[in-house]
Protein backbone atom coordinates (compact mmCIF):
# COMPACT_ATOMS: atom_id res chain seq x y z
CA UNK A 1 0.00 0.00 0.00
CA UNK A 2 2.63 2.04 0.94
CA UNK A 3 4.76 1.72 -2.12
CA UNK A 4 1.67 2.20 -4.38
CA UNK A 5 1.21 5.57 -2.86
CA UNK A 6 5.05 6.73 -3.58
CA UNK A 7 4.52 5.48 -6.87
CA UNK A 8 1.22 7.52 -6.73
CA UNK A 9 3.23 10.40 -5.75
CA UNK A 10 6.06 10.04 -8.24
CA UNK A 11 3.12 9.84 -11.48
CA UNK A 12 2.01 12.47 -10.32
CA UNK A 13 5.42 14.57 -10.10
CA UNK A 14 5.84 13.77 -13.82
CA UNK A 15 2.57 14.57 -15.00
CA UNK A 16 2.80 18.19 -13.59
CA UNK A 17 6.24 17.97 -15.40
CA UNK A 18 4.86 17.45 -18.46
CA UNK A 19 2.19 19.64 -18.17
CA UNK A 20 4.49 22.68 -17.41
CA UNK A 21 6.85 21.58 -20.32
CA UNK A 22 4.21 21.93 -22.81
CA UNK A 23 2.29 24.63 -21.50
CA UNK A 24 5.43 27.22 -21.48
CA UNK A 25 5.27 29.53 -23.95
CA UNK A 26 7.34 28.20 -26.69
CA UNK A 27 9.86 29.86 -29.57
CA UNK A 28 12.24 27.06 -30.73
CA UNK A 29 13.84 28.39 -33.78
CA UNK A 30 16.85 29.78 -34.01
CA UNK A 31 16.15 32.76 -35.72
CA UNK A 32 16.61 36.86 -35.07
CA UNK A 33 13.94 38.27 -33.16
CA UNK A 34 15.78 42.24 -33.25
CA UNK A 35 16.87 44.06 -36.01
CA UNK A 36 18.55 47.43 -35.42
CA UNK A 37 16.53 50.88 -36.51
CA UNK A 38 18.17 54.21 -37.22
CA UNK A 39 17.95 56.68 -35.03
CA UNK A 40 17.24 60.71 -36.44
CA UNK A 41 18.74 63.39 -34.71
CA UNK A 42 17.12 66.61 -36.11
CA UNK A 43 18.59 69.83 -37.73
CA UNK A 44 21.97 71.09 -36.04
CA UNK A 45 24.34 73.80 -36.99
CA UNK A 46 28.00 73.25 -37.76
CA UNK A 47 28.93 76.76 -36.26
CA UNK A 48 29.45 77.00 -32.33
CA UNK A 49 28.61 80.92 -32.21
CA UNK A 50 25.35 80.83 -34.77
CA UNK A 51 22.76 83.04 -33.49
CA UNK A 52 19.97 81.85 -35.04
CA UNK A 53 16.94 80.54 -33.17
CA UNK A 54 14.26 77.92 -33.05
CA UNK A 55 11.11 79.61 -32.56
CA UNK A 56 9.41 76.59 -32.97
CA UNK A 57 9.58 72.74 -34.22
CA UNK A 58 6.47 70.58 -35.75
CA UNK A 59 7.99 67.02 -35.67
CA UNK A 60 5.80 64.70 -37.67
CA UNK A 61 6.39 60.48 -37.57
CA UNK A 62 4.45 59.25 -40.37
CA UNK A 63 3.85 55.45 -39.85
CA UNK A 64 1.20 54.33 -42.15
CA UNK A 65 2.91 50.89 -41.89
CA UNK A 66 5.76 48.35 -40.15
CA UNK A 67 8.87 47.67 -42.01
CA UNK A 68 9.69 43.95 -42.69
CA UNK A 69 12.65 42.05 -40.88
CA UNK A 70 13.65 40.92 -44.62
CA UNK A 71 13.67 42.30 -48.02
CA UNK A 72 14.39 40.43 -51.23
CA UNK A 73 14.55 42.88 -53.67
CA UNK A 74 15.75 46.79 -53.61
CA UNK A 75 12.20 47.99 -55.15
CA UNK A 76 10.58 46.26 -51.79
CA UNK A 77 12.80 47.95 -49.98
CA UNK A 78 12.33 51.18 -51.31
CA UNK A 79 8.36 51.00 -51.11
CA UNK A 80 8.43 50.89 -47.68
CA UNK A 81 6.56 54.36 -46.59
CA UNK A 82 7.88 55.61 -43.06
CA UNK A 83 8.94 58.57 -42.99
CA UNK A 84 9.86 61.72 -40.30
CA UNK A 85 9.36 65.63 -41.24
CA UNK A 86 10.72 68.29 -39.03
CA UNK A 87 9.04 71.48 -39.60
CA UNK A 88 11.16 74.31 -38.34
CA UNK A 89 10.96 77.79 -37.98
CA UNK A 90 14.01 79.92 -37.65
CA UNK A 91 14.72 83.19 -36.63
CA UNK A 92 17.54 86.03 -37.39
CA UNK A 93 17.47 87.87 -34.47
CA UNK A 94 20.31 90.39 -35.57
CA UNK A 95 21.26 93.23 -37.93
CA UNK A 96 23.28 91.48 -40.27
CA UNK A 97 22.60 88.92 -42.78
CA UNK A 98 23.15 84.98 -41.40
CA UNK A 99 23.90 82.34 -43.84
CA UNK A 100 24.03 79.26 -41.39
CA UNK A 101 24.75 75.30 -42.56
CA UNK A 102 22.82 72.68 -41.03
CA UNK A 103 23.06 69.46 -40.77
CA UNK A 104 20.80 66.57 -40.34
CA UNK A 105 21.71 63.14 -38.90
CA UNK A 106 19.30 60.57 -39.75
CA UNK A 107 21.36 57.18 -38.96
CA UNK A 108 22.81 54.47 -40.91
CA UNK A 109 20.56 52.50 -43.28
CA UNK A 110 19.35 49.61 -40.73
CA UNK A 111 20.11 46.31 -40.97
CA UNK A 112 17.13 44.86 -42.26
CA UNK A 113 17.64 47.41 -45.35
CA UNK A 114 18.89 46.27 -48.38
CA UNK A 115 22.65 47.59 -48.99
CA UNK A 116 23.59 45.50 -52.06
CA UNK A 117 21.97 45.38 -55.65
CA UNK A 118 22.76 42.06 -56.55
CA UNK A 119 21.15 42.95 -60.57
CA UNK A 120 24.22 45.78 -60.83
CA UNK A 121 26.75 44.53 -58.04
CA UNK A 122 27.44 47.52 -56.22
CA UNK A 123 26.51 49.26 -52.85
CA UNK A 124 23.41 51.50 -52.15
CA UNK A 125 23.87 53.81 -49.29
CA UNK A 126 21.70 56.45 -50.00
CA UNK A 127 19.38 55.19 -52.43
CA UNK A 128 16.18 55.57 -50.03
CA UNK A 129 16.77 59.23 -50.03
CA UNK A 130 15.84 60.24 -53.45
CA UNK A 131 12.29 60.34 -52.47
CA UNK A 132 12.58 63.29 -49.75
CA UNK A 133 12.97 66.92 -49.97
CA UNK A 134 14.66 70.08 -48.03
CA UNK A 135 12.34 73.04 -48.39
CA UNK A 136 13.12 76.36 -47.19
CA UNK A 137 9.49 78.49 -47.26
CA UNK A 138 8.26 76.07 -49.66
CA UNK A 139 11.38 75.97 -52.31
CA UNK A 140 13.31 72.95 -52.77
CA UNK A 141 16.84 73.26 -51.96
CA UNK A 142 20.07 71.35 -53.00
CA UNK A 143 21.36 69.01 -50.53
CA UNK A 144 23.89 66.75 -50.19
CA UNK A 145 24.38 63.26 -48.42
CA UNK A 146 27.24 63.25 -46.07
CA UNK A 147 28.54 59.89 -44.42
CA UNK A 148 30.68 59.54 -40.85
CA UNK A 149 31.54 56.36 -39.06
CA UNK A 150 28.83 55.32 -36.43
CA UNK A 151 28.86 51.84 -34.25
CA UNK A 152 25.20 51.12 -33.09
CA UNK A 153 26.79 50.17 -29.80
CA UNK A 154 27.10 53.26 -29.33
CA UNK A 155 24.21 55.73 -29.32
CA UNK A 156 25.14 59.55 -30.77
CA UNK A 157 26.97 62.45 -29.52
CA UNK A 158 27.28 65.44 -30.77
CA UNK A 159 30.63 65.80 -29.58
CA UNK A 160 31.67 62.98 -31.03
CA UNK A 161 30.28 62.52 -34.11
CA UNK A 162 30.47 65.97 -35.97
CA UNK A 163 34.01 65.79 -35.37
CA UNK A 164 33.89 62.82 -37.73
CA UNK A 165 33.07 64.82 -40.74
CA UNK A 166 35.67 66.49 -42.58
CA UNK A 167 35.28 69.03 -45.90
CA UNK A 168 38.68 67.12 -47.20
CA UNK A 169 40.78 64.31 -46.01
CA UNK A 170 41.29 64.40 -42.29
CA UNK A 171 45.02 65.65 -41.14
CA UNK A 172 46.38 63.23 -38.95
CA UNK A 173 49.60 62.76 -37.40
CA UNK A 174 50.54 58.97 -38.65
CA UNK A 175 47.70 58.18 -41.76
CA UNK A 176 48.24 60.45 -44.90
CA UNK A 177 47.40 60.19 -48.25
CA UNK A 178 50.54 60.06 -49.61
CA UNK A 179 51.63 57.24 -46.39
CA UNK A 180 53.27 54.40 -48.38
CA UNK A 181 51.58 50.72 -48.17
CA UNK A 182 53.33 47.72 -48.58
CA UNK A 183 51.07 44.38 -49.44
CA UNK A 184 52.67 41.04 -49.24
CA UNK A 185 51.13 38.52 -50.88
CA UNK A 186 52.39 34.51 -49.49
CA UNK A 187 51.68 30.94 -50.83
CA UNK A 188 50.60 28.47 -48.42
CA UNK A 189 52.72 25.07 -49.04
CA UNK A 190 53.78 21.75 -47.91
CA UNK A 191 50.58 21.95 -45.46
CA UNK A 192 49.00 18.42 -44.59
CA UNK A 193 45.46 19.51 -45.22
CA UNK A 194 43.99 15.83 -45.80
CA UNK A 195 45.33 15.26 -41.68
CA UNK A 196 44.73 18.57 -40.79
CA UNK A 197 41.72 20.32 -42.35
CA UNK A 198 41.33 23.05 -40.09
CA UNK A 199 45.60 23.61 -39.85
CA UNK A 200 46.54 27.21 -38.44
CA UNK A 201 49.23 29.44 -39.51
CA UNK A 202 50.55 31.72 -37.01
CA UNK A 203 53.43 34.66 -36.54
CA UNK A 204 54.62 35.78 -33.58
CA UNK A 205 54.70 39.24 -33.28
CA UNK A 206 56.37 42.22 -31.20
CA UNK A 207 55.47 45.27 -30.17
CA UNK A 208 56.91 47.72 -32.59
CA UNK A 209 58.04 51.47 -32.40
CA UNK A 210 54.98 53.00 -34.29
CA UNK A 211 56.54 53.35 -37.54
CA UNK A 212 54.28 51.04 -38.72
CA UNK A 213 50.75 48.84 -38.24
CA UNK A 214 49.57 45.49 -39.63
CA UNK A 215 46.53 44.88 -40.90
CA UNK A 216 45.84 41.03 -41.77
CA UNK A 217 42.34 40.99 -43.72
CA UNK A 218 42.11 36.99 -42.46
CA UNK A 219 43.60 37.02 -39.40
CA UNK A 220 41.34 34.79 -37.09
CA UNK A 221 42.80 34.79 -33.03
CA UNK A 222 45.34 36.50 -31.32
CA UNK A 223 47.23 34.80 -28.16
CA UNK A 224 49.67 36.52 -25.66
CA UNK A 225 52.62 34.90 -25.09
CA UNK A 226 54.64 34.68 -22.06
CA UNK A 227 56.91 36.93 -23.47
CA UNK A 228 54.92 39.60 -24.22
CA UNK A 229 53.93 38.93 -27.70
CA UNK A 230 51.00 38.79 -29.36
CA UNK A 231 50.94 35.12 -31.67
CA UNK A 232 48.60 35.90 -34.59
CA UNK A 233 46.69 33.54 -36.68
CA UNK A 234 44.78 32.72 -39.73
CA UNK A 235 43.94 29.27 -41.57
CA UNK A 236 46.43 27.77 -43.10
CA UNK A 237 44.43 27.74 -46.24
CA UNK A 238 46.40 26.24 -49.37
CA UNK A 239 43.89 26.91 -52.22
CA UNK A 240 44.30 30.75 -51.70
CA UNK A 241 47.44 32.97 -50.99
CA UNK A 242 47.53 34.98 -48.08
CA UNK A 243 47.62 38.71 -47.67
CA UNK A 244 49.46 40.91 -45.40
CA UNK A 245 49.58 44.98 -45.62
CA UNK A 246 52.17 46.98 -43.36
CA UNK A 247 50.66 50.43 -43.37
CA UNK A 248 54.03 53.08 -42.93
CA UNK A 249 57.70 51.77 -43.03
CA UNK A 250 57.81 48.52 -44.99
CA UNK A 251 58.27 45.43 -42.99
CA UNK A 252 62.40 45.15 -42.08
CA UNK A 253 62.18 41.50 -41.97
CA UNK A 254 59.45 38.63 -43.24
CA UNK A 255 57.19 36.89 -40.64
CA UNK A 256 58.54 33.70 -39.68
CA UNK A 257 55.52 31.81 -40.09
CA UNK A 258 55.05 28.37 -38.29
CA UNK A 259 52.12 26.06 -38.73
CA UNK A 260 49.78 24.34 -36.09
CA UNK A 261 47.24 21.57 -35.99
CA UNK A 262 43.43 22.24 -36.40
CA UNK A 263 42.74 25.38 -34.51
CA UNK A 264 46.17 24.91 -32.44
CA UNK A 265 48.43 27.19 -31.52
CA UNK A 266 50.82 25.56 -28.89
CA UNK A 267 54.21 24.99 -29.44
CA UNK A 268 53.73 21.41 -29.26
CA UNK A 269 51.15 21.16 -31.65
CA UNK A 270 53.56 22.17 -34.57
CA UNK A 271 53.36 20.98 -38.11
CA UNK A 272 55.37 20.96 -41.33
CA UNK A 273 54.61 23.95 -43.64
CA UNK A 274 55.80 26.87 -45.53
CA UNK A 275 54.42 30.03 -46.52
CA UNK A 276 56.42 31.55 -49.83
CA UNK A 277 56.23 35.00 -50.54
CA UNK A 278 55.32 35.65 -54.31
CA UNK A 279 55.05 39.25 -54.60
CA UNK A 280 55.26 43.14 -52.89
CA UNK A 281 53.51 45.93 -54.02
CA UNK A 282 53.57 49.26 -52.65
CA UNK A 283 51.07 51.51 -53.16
CA UNK A 284 49.76 54.95 -51.09
CA UNK A 285 47.45 54.56 -47.95
CA UNK A 286 45.07 56.66 -49.63
CA UNK A 287 44.91 53.64 -52.63
CA UNK A 288 44.61 51.24 -49.91
CA UNK A 289 41.83 53.69 -48.07
CA UNK A 290 39.81 53.54 -51.24
CA UNK A 291 39.93 50.03 -52.28
CA UNK A 292 36.57 49.34 -51.55
CA UNK A 293 34.78 52.47 -52.42
CA UNK A 294 32.59 52.80 -55.59
CA UNK A 295 31.70 56.56 -57.03
CA UNK A 296 28.36 54.59 -57.82
CA UNK A 297 28.00 53.88 -53.59
CA UNK A 298 26.68 57.58 -53.54
CA UNK A 299 29.44 58.00 -51.06
CA UNK A 300 31.95 60.72 -51.86
CA UNK A 301 35.86 59.24 -51.61
CA UNK A 302 36.19 62.13 -49.13
CA UNK A 303 33.88 60.90 -46.75
CA UNK A 304 34.60 56.87 -47.15
CA UNK A 305 38.69 57.83 -47.00
CA UNK A 306 37.63 59.75 -42.98
CA UNK A 307 35.73 56.77 -42.07
CA UNK A 308 39.12 54.59 -42.89
CA UNK A 309 41.18 56.51 -40.88
CA UNK A 310 38.29 57.26 -37.85
CA UNK A 311 38.13 53.07 -37.48
CA UNK A 312 42.39 52.75 -37.24
CA UNK A 313 41.89 56.06 -35.15
CA UNK A 314 39.38 53.95 -32.67
CA UNK A 315 41.45 51.01 -32.94
CA UNK A 316 42.09 50.10 -29.07
CA UNK A 317 44.39 47.74 -29.95
CA UNK A 318 47.17 49.02 -32.10
CA UNK A 319 48.35 51.16 -29.24
CA UNK A 320 50.12 48.33 -27.83
CA UNK A 321 51.16 46.32 -30.54
CA UNK A 322 50.53 48.15 -33.90
CA UNK A 323 47.83 45.64 -35.29
CA UNK A 324 44.96 46.96 -36.73
CA UNK A 325 41.65 45.23 -37.66
CA UNK A 326 39.64 47.25 -39.60
CA UNK A 327 36.46 44.75 -39.47
CA UNK A 328 34.22 47.81 -40.64
CA UNK A 329 36.11 48.29 -43.58
CA UNK A 330 36.31 44.91 -44.78
CA UNK A 331 32.83 44.52 -44.68
CA UNK A 332 33.00 48.01 -47.05
CA UNK A 333 30.92 49.47 -43.68
CA UNK A 334 28.00 48.03 -44.26
CA UNK A 335 25.35 49.63 -41.79
CA UNK A 336 28.32 51.52 -39.77
CA UNK A 337 27.99 55.11 -42.09
CA UNK A 338 26.09 58.01 -40.43
CA UNK A 339 24.19 59.29 -43.19
CA UNK A 340 23.98 63.75 -42.87
CA UNK A 341 21.91 65.89 -45.03
CA UNK A 342 24.08 69.05 -44.99
CA UNK A 343 22.78 72.15 -46.28
CA UNK A 344 23.00 76.23 -46.70
CA UNK A 345 20.64 78.56 -45.40
CA UNK A 346 20.23 82.48 -45.78
CA UNK A 347 18.21 84.34 -43.48
CA UNK A 348 18.17 88.41 -43.80
CA UNK A 349 18.27 90.78 -40.61
CA UNK A 350 14.81 90.04 -38.67
CA UNK A 351 13.88 87.39 -41.12
CA UNK A 352 11.01 84.65 -40.36
CA UNK A 353 12.13 81.19 -42.62
CA UNK A 354 10.46 77.73 -42.57
CA UNK A 355 12.72 74.50 -43.17
CA UNK A 356 11.20 71.80 -43.86
CA UNK A 357 13.60 68.78 -43.38
CA UNK A 358 12.25 64.80 -44.05
CA UNK A 359 13.87 61.72 -43.87
CA UNK A 360 13.32 57.98 -44.07
CA UNK A 361 12.54 56.73 -40.52
CA UNK A 362 13.18 53.03 -39.38
CA UNK A 363 12.22 51.42 -36.36
CA UNK A 364 14.26 48.54 -33.79
CA UNK A 365 11.71 45.98 -34.42
CA UNK A 366 11.69 43.13 -31.78
CA UNK A 367 9.67 40.22 -33.38
CA UNK A 368 9.59 37.99 -30.41
CA UNK A 369 6.43 39.79 -29.57
CA UNK A 370 3.22 38.95 -30.45
CA UNK A 371 2.09 41.04 -32.15
CA UNK A 372 5.84 42.40 -33.24
CA UNK A 373 6.21 45.79 -31.43
CA UNK A 374 8.58 48.53 -33.54
CA UNK A 375 10.81 51.22 -31.30
CA UNK A 376 11.48 55.03 -32.71
CA UNK A 377 13.99 57.14 -31.99
CA UNK A 378 14.64 60.58 -32.43
CA UNK A 379 16.97 62.48 -30.69
CA UNK A 380 15.77 65.99 -29.28
CA UNK A 381 18.76 67.05 -27.20
CA UNK A 382 21.54 67.88 -30.05
CA UNK A 383 18.68 70.81 -30.67
CA UNK A 384 19.88 72.51 -26.74
CA UNK A 385 22.84 73.75 -29.48
CA UNK A 386 20.76 75.89 -30.87
CA UNK A 387 20.58 79.85 -29.01
CA UNK A 388 17.46 79.60 -28.46
CA UNK A 389 14.38 76.89 -28.95
CA UNK A 390 10.72 77.70 -28.54
CA UNK A 391 7.58 75.35 -28.73
CA UNK A 392 7.43 71.72 -29.94
CA UNK A 393 5.04 70.15 -31.28
CA UNK A 394 4.71 66.43 -32.03
CA UNK A 395 2.51 64.10 -33.55
CA UNK A 396 2.40 60.35 -34.36
CA UNK A 397 0.66 59.89 -37.51
CA UNK A 398 -0.50 56.27 -37.29
CA UNK A 399 -3.17 53.58 -37.02
CA UNK A 400 -0.87 51.38 -34.75
CA UNK A 401 -1.41 51.37 -30.64
CA UNK A 402 1.30 53.77 -28.57
CA UNK A 403 2.47 50.95 -26.17
CA UNK A 404 5.43 53.16 -24.49
CA UNK A 405 6.60 56.49 -24.53
CA UNK A 406 9.75 58.21 -23.09
CA UNK A 407 7.73 61.61 -23.26
CA UNK A 408 4.60 61.63 -21.38
CA UNK A 409 1.19 63.50 -22.09
CA UNK A 410 0.76 62.05 -25.29
CA UNK A 411 -3.30 62.26 -26.56
CA UNK A 412 -5.11 60.44 -29.26
CA UNK A 413 -6.74 62.23 -32.34
CA UNK A 414 -7.71 61.44 -35.67
CA UNK A 415 -4.54 60.78 -37.32
CA UNK A 416 -2.92 58.89 -34.00
CA UNK A 417 -1.37 61.00 -31.38
CA UNK A 418 -0.01 64.47 -30.46
CA UNK A 419 2.10 66.32 -28.02
CA UNK A 420 2.23 69.74 -27.07
CA UNK A 421 5.85 71.22 -25.38
CA UNK A 422 6.78 74.31 -24.43
CA UNK A 423 10.80 74.54 -25.18
CA UNK A 424 12.48 71.13 -25.38
CA UNK A 425 11.93 68.45 -23.32
CA UNK A 426 15.29 66.65 -20.99
CA UNK A 427 14.47 63.10 -22.18
CA UNK A 428 14.97 61.57 -26.25
CA UNK A 429 11.74 60.76 -27.94
CA UNK A 430 11.49 56.92 -28.06
CA UNK A 431 8.16 55.53 -28.77
CA UNK A 432 6.93 51.72 -29.09
CA UNK A 433 4.25 50.85 -31.42
CA UNK A 434 2.46 47.86 -32.10
CA UNK A 435 -0.75 46.64 -33.40
CA UNK A 436 -2.31 45.37 -30.11
CA UNK A 437 -2.38 47.85 -27.54
CA UNK A 438 -1.24 44.40 -25.54
CA UNK A 439 1.75 42.84 -27.21
CA UNK A 440 2.59 39.29 -25.24
CA UNK A 441 5.92 38.31 -25.30
CA UNK A 442 6.75 34.88 -24.36
CA UNK A 443 8.08 33.78 -21.07
CA UNK A 444 11.02 31.78 -22.40
CA UNK A 445 12.44 32.07 -25.94
CA UNK A 446 14.42 29.59 -28.10
CA UNK A 447 16.39 27.11 -26.76
CA UNK A 448 16.21 28.07 -23.02
CA UNK A 449 12.57 26.45 -22.44
CA UNK A 450 14.82 23.09 -23.12
CA UNK A 451 17.17 24.70 -20.51
CA UNK A 452 15.20 25.20 -18.02
CA UNK A 453 12.90 22.23 -18.36
CA UNK A 454 15.84 19.95 -17.96
CA UNK A 455 16.89 21.93 -14.93
CA UNK A 456 13.31 21.08 -13.22
CA UNK A 457 13.53 17.64 -14.61
CA UNK A 458 16.91 16.81 -12.98
CA UNK A 459 15.54 18.68 -9.69
CA UNK A 460 12.88 16.97 -9.39
CA UNK A 461 14.58 14.06 -10.13
CA UNK A 462 16.74 14.34 -7.53
CA UNK A 463 14.13 14.92 -4.66
CA UNK A 464 12.21 12.02 -6.10
CA UNK A 465 15.03 9.73 -5.61
CA UNK A 466 15.86 11.09 -2.25
CA UNK A 467 12.66 10.82 -1.04
CA UNK A 468 12.58 7.16 -2.37
CA UNK A 469 15.71 6.38 -0.13
CA UNK A 470 14.25 7.36 2.84
CA UNK A 471 10.95 6.04 2.41
CA UNK A 472 12.61 2.54 1.26
CA UNK A 473 15.92 3.43 3.96
CA UNK A 474 12.10 3.69 6.36
CA UNK A 475 10.20 0.72 5.61
CA UNK A 476 13.14 -1.64 6.32
CA UNK A 477 14.03 -0.09 9.42
CA UNK A 478 10.68 -0.97 10.42
CA UNK A 479 10.82 -4.20 8.95
CA UNK A 480 13.64 -5.05 11.15
CA UNK A 481 11.57 -4.13 14.40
Amino acid sequence: MKQHRIFTWASAICAILLFCSHSLPVQANSAAVYWQGASSIGVITSDDDCPIEVKSETLTLQIPEFPQTHYDTLEEFLAYSGQVSAEYMFYNPTDSTVTVRLLFPFGATPDYGVLYDSTHGESLYNSDTDKFTITVDGKEVEKSIRYSLTDYNDPFDLSTDLPRLHDGFVQDDFYAPDLPVTRYTFSIRDVDTDTYSAATIAWDMNSYDGATKIYWPDLSGLHTQEDGSLRITGWADTANSLTQYAIGAPLETLPEWKFYQNGGVMDQEEIPGTAVLLTTETMTFQDFALSGWSESSGVSDTDWYNAVVEELRSDDFEASHDLVFLSRYAQNFSGCLMRWYDYTMTLAPGETLTNLVTAPLYPSIQSDYEPPIYEYTYLLSPAQTWSRFGDLQIHLQTPYALIESSLEGFQKDTEGYYLSLEGLPERELVVTLSASDQPTRPLIQGYGIYLLSGIIAAIVLFSLCLFLFMRICKHRGSSRK
